[in-house]
């Protein structure tokens, strides 16, 4: 997993969160409140479908629009609110048969009831590979 993952806040904007998917090569990102309470998780997914979902058709001036949206529309707006997390203490079997049974790509992991970490299908790809080498 990676401990400590970048965050962002409920309140930041999508201008924000377009940046740090941009920047770095990570799809999710876990959304914290003003308490640092995990509240939702944003997918690069997500972000494009906040800003192509208001731009079907062709419009002269969409590359305005878009900035427009990304500066004016905030994370919480766009972020997945209804998440399952996991454990630090459950098992990688425990991650793996949640992310499989649900179609997932991500699982916030959780300890003390505050993030910890985040576990992916490629952190368990890159994990069982290096068990086999």
């Amino acid at each position: 997993m990676t401990v400590q993952p970048v965050t962002l806040n409920e309140g930041d904007t999508m201008e924000k969160a377009a940046e740090l998917f941009k920047n770095n090569n990570f799809h999710h990102v876990p959304v914290i409140n003003d308490d640092g309470d995990l509240v939702g998780i944003l997918s690069s997914t997500d972000l494009e479908r906040s800003l192509h979902g208001d731009t079907l058709f062709k419009v002269k001036d969409k590359a305005s629009y878009n900035d427009t949206l990304l500066k004016t529309n905030l994370v919480y707006r766009s972020m997945k609110k209804h998440i399952i997390t996991i454990n630090q203490e459950d098992s990688l079997k425990d991650a793996y048969k949640l992310l499989k049974e649900n179609n997932f790509r991500c699982l916030p992991v959780m300890g003390d009831n505050k993030l910890t970490g985040i576990v992916t299908n490629q952190d368990l790809l890159d994990y069982f590979m290096n068990t086999i080498e």
